[in-house]
């Protein structure tokens, strides 16, 4: 994952430094090319940074064993503890 972190990041450097040059040269289509790249590619490192960074959800086996799928218990909620686990 970092090389090619790092391999975004030498190109987002040389878009950054044609766009400028691009744009004094009145080769205003090139330089909106390397705009539009640049912006990209300073998308595609921060998605890239982020999943090496690690999840951003907790996995699901570290979660305890139960099945989200189940209908509500049965069972009156109303107890005198405050109800079921569901319900709180």
């Amino acid at each position: 994952m970092k090389y090619a972190i790092n391999t975004l990041q030498i190109s987002l450097k040389t878009l950054e430094t044609n766009e400028p040059i691009n744009r004094l040269e009145d080769n205003h289509a090139q330089a909106d090319l390397e705009s539009v790249a640049a912006s990209e590619t300073r998308q595609a490192i921060a998605i890239l940074e982020a999943a090496d960074a690690g999840p951003i959800w907790p996995d699901p086996k570290s979660l305890p064993d139960t099945d989200l799928n189940e209908p509500h218990p049965t069972r009156s909620c109303a107890t005198e503890d405050g109800g079921c686990e569901s319900c709180q």
